[in-house]
C-alpha cells in the first residue's frame, strides 16, 4: 500500500506505519461511507479502459491521479489545479452563499429566538469544513463593528457548518429552562420495566381467565417467536415461568439503576471534594427533600423575576459617592491593558469545547476553530512556534504540527525523559549566545547542524562512535556489564537463575536492547557458541545486563519452582486494613472499658493523631463511639468491594470459560466448591513419588512388536529434508506472546524478539541439532509443579 501510494502521490512524505493508521482510523472511524470510499479509490486507481480514454482525451489527466491524502483531510478543500475545478469551485461557491445566508439570518434573530447549535464530532472531515470557512469570514470580522455584531457573524458561521455537515439543528427557539435531570440511560431502563410491568399485568389477567381480545393480542406477541401456544395444557406453567423472567429482568433492571446511580453520586462527590469540600460536606449533611408539596404558579414567578431583573432602576447618588472618589483620589491608576490576538488564543485555548454556553448559545468550539487566517501562520500558537521551530532546527524530518504536539505530550505525561536530561536536550537544542560565540570562531560549521532531538529521544544511549568522552565511557561501561552478566549466567545452573521481569514497553528499554543487539561482543560471544545451552545462556546474560542497565529489579535468590499466590495483591491490600482496621477497633473498645495500659493509650493516640480530641476532655466516650463506628463503615466498606470485586473476576472468568471451553464451564458450576479440610500429603513422600517417575533414568527393552512397526512403515516415503533459516526463527518468534511464563531456562520471548542477531545463530544450531537427532537436556527437562486436587 506504501508503494502504491508513493507512486500516486510522490510529492507527499508519509511513512509506512503512518499511513497504515490513517487508513486503520479511515475504515474504523466511518468518516467515509462505502459510496465515498469506492469513489476515492476509483479516482485514485483508475482502470485501464478509464486510462486509455483519458489518454485519447487528454494526455496529461493520467500523470495527475486524484490526491487522496488531501481528500481524506480536506474533503471540500482543494488546490484549484488539480481535476474538478469547476466542480471544486461550484462547491465552495454552494459553502459561501449557506455562510452568508446563516449570517444574514442570526443578525436578524433575537438572542432568545436562535437555535440551540448541537456537539458536532471532531472528526477530520467537519474540522476541514471549520478550515474552509476561515478564509470567508475574514470580510465579515473586519466590517463588524462591535462585539454583538461579530458574536451575530461567528454564531452564523457555526449554524453554516452545522448546515454544510447536516449536522440537526433545532429550528424552534432555545429553551430558557434546564434540561430533564434524568440521564437518557436511566430514562430508557425505567421505559424497558414500565412495559415489562405493562406486560406482567397482562400475562396475569390471561392466567385468571381474562380473554379479552387485547389482552390475548398481548399474551400471543409475548410469546412470538417460540413454539408456546395458548391451547396447549401447559400454557398456566409457561405463563408463570414467562412472568418470572420479567420479574426477575426488573429487578437485575432495577439493580443496574442502582449501581449506575450510586457510581455517578461517588463520581460527583469526588469531583466536589476536589472543587469545594465545604459546599460536599454541607450537601452530606443536608437531608434529601423531594418535593411534594404545590409547586408555585409560574406566572407569579416569571412576573417576580421580570421585576428584578428586567425593570431599568434609576440609583440615586448620595453623598458617600463624593468621600470614596477623594479617597481614591490618591490611587496611581492602573496601566492601559493591550489585548493582543495571543491573549484571546490563549484564554480560548484552555475553555472546554462544549461547555454550557451563554445567552448567545455560542459554544468556546467555534472561537477556536474560527481563528482567521493568522492562525495559519508560524508563530500565532504554542504548537505553531514549536512546529517552526522544530522545522528551523530539523528541516529534513518532515513532521505536521499535530504530531509533534502529540509527541511533545506523550514524551511529557510519560515522564520517559527526567528533569536533567530534558534541560540537557534543551541546551543541546538551543545553545546559548556564548557558546555560539564560541562555537563561531573555532568552527564556522558547528553551528549549521544542530543536534538531533528526535534521535535523541530514540536512542538516549544508541549514539555515534563521533560524540565525546562521556558517550564512549558510557558504551564501555555497558560492554562491561553484558559481558559481567554472560560469564555470570554460564557459571549458575539453571534452577539458579533469577527471575527475568518484565520491563515497560518504553522507548529508553528498547533503545538499550537496541545498543545491545549492535555491541559487538554479544555478536562475538553469539558466534562462539557451540550448542544451544551456549546460546541460551549467552542471551540470559544479554537479559540480566539490560535489566541492570536500566535499574530493573532482579531477586538476587534463584527462581521459586513453586507457583505464586491465588490471591491477587489488592486482595491481600485490602485484608491487610481489615485486619488493622479490626486492631484498632479492638484497642478503642478496652480503652473505652477502662483499659488504660501504656501500649493501649499509645494506640488510641495514634488513632486520633492530626484531630484536636483529647484523650483527658470530658466527651472522650462519645468520641470514641464514633471513631469505632467510623472504622465499622470502612471495615463494611471494604468487605463489600473485596466481594464486588471477587464476582465481578469470576464473571470473567466465567465469560472467558465460556468462550473457549463450554463443557468445562458447565463442569465448574455442577460441581460444588470443596475446600479441603482434611490433612494435606506428606511433601516428603509426594516429591520422592514424583521425582522417581520422572527425574529416573529408564532402560527400555524393544521387544518383537518394534519389528513389526519397523516392517509396516518400511514402504512409507521419508519426508523430504528440512532447512531452517534465519527467517523461520525470526516468524516464530514474532507470532509469541511476549512475556508469556517461560521454561526452565527462563528466558521470556522478549528477549529473542529483541536480540534479533541470535536468530542467524538459532537456526544453524537447530539445523545441527536436527541433522544429529539429538536434543539437549535443556528441551528435556521440565518443572513439575504440584497442585492438590479436591476428592473427585
Amino acid at each position: 500500500m506504501h508503494r502504491l501510494f508513493a507512486e500516486l502521490e510522490p510529492s507527499l512524505i508519509v511513512t509506512e506505519q503512518n499511513l497504515a493508521d490513517r487508513v486503520r482510523y479511515i475504515l474504523r472511524s466511518n468518516i467515509f461511507d462505502v459510496a465515498e470510499l469506492e469513489r476515492l479509490r476509483r479516482e485514485a486507481v483508475p482502470s485501464s479502459d478509464e486510462n486509455a480514454t483519458a489518454e485519447d482525451a487528454a494526455p496529461q489527466m493520467v500523470e495527475q491521479p486524484a490526491n487522496v491524502d488531501a481528500a481524506v483531510n480536506t474533503p471540500v478543500v482543494v488546490d484549484s489545479n488539480d481535476d474538478g475545478t469547476v466542480a471544486q469551485e461550484l462547491e465552495l461557491e454552494h459553502m459561501r452563499s449557506i455562510l452568508e445566508e446563516a449570517i444574514v439570518e442570526t443578525r436578524s434573530t433575537p438572542l432568545e429566538n436562535r437555535p440551540r447549535l448541537p456537539r458536532i464530532a471532531l472528526s477530520k472531515r467537519n474540522r476541514a469544513v471549520v478550515r474552509a470557512l476561515n478564509p470567508m469570514l475574514v470580510t465579515y470580522l473586519e466590517a463588524s463593528r462591535d462585539l454583538c455584531e461579530t458574536d451575530s457573524i461567528l454564531f452564523g458561521a457555526a449554524l453554516a457548518v452545522c448546515r454544510i455537515i447536516g449536522a440537526k439543528v433545532s429550528t424552534a427557539g432555545r429553551a430558557t429552562g434546564h434540561s430533564s435531570a434524568i440521564p437518557a440511560w436511566r430514562r430508557r431502563i425505567e421505559e424497558r420495566i414500565a412495559k415489562a410491568r405493562a406486560l406482567i399485568g397482562r400475562l396475569i389477567c390471561f392466567r385468571s381467565g381474562n380473554n379479552r381480545p387485547r389482552i390475548v393480542r398481548t399474551v400471543r406477541m409475548a410469546f412470538a417467536g417460540t413454539n408456546v401456544s395458548l391451547s396447549q395444557p401447559d400454557i398456566t406453567q409457561k405463563l408463570t415461568e414467562r412472568i418470572d423472567d420479567l420479574k426477575q429482568r426488573i429487578a437485575a433492571w432495577g439493580k443496574r439503576i442502582r449501581r449506575y446511580t450510586e457510581r455517578s453520586t461517588r463520581f460527583n462527590q469526588n469531583r466536589l471534594f476536589q472543587s469545594d469540600q465545604k459546599r460536599l460536606y454541607e450537601s452530606l449533611e443536608r437531608p434529601m427533600v423531594s418535593g411534594t408539596g404545590p409547586a408555585p404558579d409560574q406566572a407569579d414567578t416569571v412576573a417576580f423575576w421580570r421585576g428584578l431583573r428586567s425593570e431599568p432602576v434609576n440609583h440615586s447618588e448620595g453623598p458617600w459617592t463624593e468621600v470614596v472618589a477623594s479617597q481614591c483620589a490618591g490611587i496611581t491608576p492602573m496601566d492601559p491593558v493591550i489585548i493582543t490576538p495571543d491573549d484571546v488564543a490563549e484564554a480560548v485555548r484552555r475553555a472546554p469545547n462544549w461547555k454550557s454556553p451563554g445567552l448567545d448559545g455560542l459554544h468556546h468550539y467555534w472561537l477556536k476553530g474560527f481563528m482567521g487566517e493568522r492562525g495559519r501562520n508560524c508563530g500565532d500558537s504554542v504548537s505553531g512556534r514549536m512546529h517552526c521551530f522544530f522545522a528551523e532546527l530539523e528541516p529534513s524530518i518532515p513532521v505536521t504540527e499535530q504530531n509533534l504536539a502529540d509527541r511533545v505530550r506523550y514524551i511529557m505525561h510519560s515522564k520517559i525523559f527526567n528533569d536533567a536530561e530534558l534541560e540537557r536536550l534543551r541546551r543541546e537544542a538551543i545553545p546559548s549566545s556564548n557558546e555560539l560565540a564560541t562555537a563561531g570562531d573555532e568552527d564556522p560549521q558547528a553551528t549549521d547542524q544542530l543536534p538531533r532531538v528526535e534521535a535523541a529521544m530514540d536512542l538516549p544511549v544508541v549514539v555515534d562512535s563521533d560524540d565525546d568522552e562521556m558517550v564512549s565511557h558510557e558504551l564501555e561501561q555497558m560492554r562491561s556489564i553484558l559481558e559481567e552478566a554472560i560469564l555470570e549466567t554460564r557459571s549458575t545452573p539453571l534452577e539458579n537463575r533469577p527471575r527475568l521481569p518484565r520491563i515497560p514497553l518504553s522507548k529508553r528499554d528498547r533503545a538499550v536492547v537496541r545498543a545491545l543487539k549492535l555491541n559487538p561482543m554479544l555478536v562475538t560471544y553469539l558466534e562462539a557458541s557451540r550448542d544451544l545451552c551456549e546460546t541460551d545462556s549467552v542471551l540470559f546474560g544479554a537479559a540480566v545486563a539490560t535489566c541492570r542497565i536500566i535499574g530493573a529489579k532482579l531477586p538476587m535468590t534463584g527462581r521459586a519452582t513453586k507457583q505464586s499466590s491465588a490471591v491477587p495483591s489488592w486482595r491481600k491490600r485490602i485484608e491487610d486494613r481489615i485486619v488493622k482496621g479490626r486492631a484498632l477497633i479492638g484497642r478503642l473498645i478496652s480503652f473505652r472499658s477502662g483499659n488504660n495500659r501504656p501500649r493501649v493509650v499509645r494506640t488510641v493516640r495514634m488513632a486520633f493523631a492530626g484531630t484536636n480530641i483529647s484523650l483527658s476532655q470530658p466527651d472522650i466516650t462519645q468520641k470514641l463511639t464514633e471513631r469505632i463506628d467510623d472504622l465499622k463503615q470502612k471495615i463494611a466498606a471494604w468487605g463489600k468491594r473485596i466481594r464486588r470485586f471477587t464476582e465481578r473476576s469470576r464473571r470473567f472468568n466465567q465469560n472467558r470459560l465460556f468462550q473457549s471451553d463450554q463443557k468445562r464451564l458447565y463442569k465448574s458450576l455442577e460441581r460444588p466448591e470443596v475446600c479441603g479440610a482434611g490433612p494435606g500429603p506428606d511433601q516428603a513422600n509426594t516429591i520422592a513419588f514424583w521425582r522417581g517417575l520422572w527425574s529416573e533414568p529408564v532402560n527400555y527393552s524393544d521387544g518383537p512388536w518394534t519389528e513389526v512397526v519397523a516392517s509396516q512403515c518400511a514402504s512409507i516415503t521419508p519426508m523430504n529434508p528440512v532447512i531452517i533459516t534465519p527467517d523461520d526463527v525470526t516468524e516464530a518468534v514474532r507470532g509469541a506472546p511476549n512475556w508469556k511464563s517461560p521454561g526452565l531456562d527462563g528466558l521470556h520471548h522478549y528477549w529473542l524478539k529483541g536480540f534479533m542477531v541470535c536468530h542467524a545463530v538459532l537456526a544453524r544450531q537447530f539445523q545441527e541439532t536436527l541433522n544429529q537427532k539429538s536434543l539437549s537436556s535443556l528441551f528435556t527437562t521440565g518443572i513439575t509443579h504440584l497442585v492438590p486436587k479436591d476428592q473427585n
